[in-house]
């Protein structure tokens, strides 16, 4: 493990060879009082999860990483990072892709490059003994080299893209623009966050699938709310909102 603060940067890094998951070592340091301002890297990880409690696979060559923040906001307000990280993920992939590539964002936070799915988002709440304000870690897995094999969904590598950029150079253009971000969230709010992320949003004014549980709609994407909520206009003209699930595109 090495710990550094580059002098560049107004964050604390910890890099590591291999890990089983840096969202669970981030948990370790804000147990020991890290918090704000804190990031992970490992080359290699090995019991990776997204949402939901699936799994992720980390092959070499991918990014794994996971940040620490502790913003001055209410609690409930915690979960629009999920936005934060996404904009600031597809800007960063976005500046290293070859055209005619596009990188778009799915509801609520996956990045697809067409339909093929490049990059995992997991969030997750911690309290450490010395902060009064309680951490949310936020993992990212990025398939820089490689794709997996045998998912039940169309996935991409920046490699097989043509891009020419490793996990460590992507690591960082994307640390110090998902800080910048968090700390635009943090003075001006979500709503300039998510006129950002409808910019990008894959499926906006088409008909798509949203399962949720055990229920499943079909409608128009029409917006989100000013909490980030997936607005779907129904056929009969209904409106519903759901503020998590499964988004299928057409």
């Amino acid at each position: 493990m090495a710990d550094m603060t580059a002098p560049e940067t107004n964050y604390r890094i910890f890099k590591f060879c291999e890990l089983g998951s840096t969202n669970d070592q981030a948990k370790t340091l804000v147990n020991a009082g890290f918090c704000d301002g804190t990031a992970i890297i490992a080359d290699h990880q090995t019991a990776g999860r997204g949402r939901s409690g699936r799994s992720w696979q980390n092959l070499e060559g991918n990014l794994a990483c996971s940040f620490i923040v502790s913003p001055h906001v209410a609690v409930p307000r915690l979960s629009e990072l999920s936005f934060v990280i996404a904009v600031a993920l597809r800007k960063c992939i976005a500046g290293v892709l070859p055209e005619p590539h596009v990188a778009k964002l799915k509801w609520p936070n996956d990045l697809l490059i067409g339909d093929a799915k490049l990059s995992g988002i997991l969030l997750e709440v911690a309290t450490g003994p010395v902060s009064e304000r309680p951490s949310v870690i936020v993992g990212v897995g990025v398939n820089v080299a490689a794709a997996p094999d045998g998912i039940d969904r169309p996935v991409v590598s920046l490699q097989s893209l043509g891009c020419d950029i490793d996990a460590a150079a992507l690591f960082s253009t994307l640390a110090e623009g998902f800080f910048k971000t968090t700390a635009r969230w943090e003075t001006a709010g979500l709503k300039p966050i998510l006129a950002d992320w409808l910019d990008h949003a894959a499926g906006l004014g088409e008909e798509i699938v949203v399962r949720a549980g055990k229920t499943e709609r079909t409608g128009i994407f029409e917006a989100l709310d000013d909490s980030g909520a997936l607005i779907l206009r129904l056929a009969d003209g209904g409106v519903e909102k759901f503020t998590a699930g499964d988004v299928f595109l057409s």
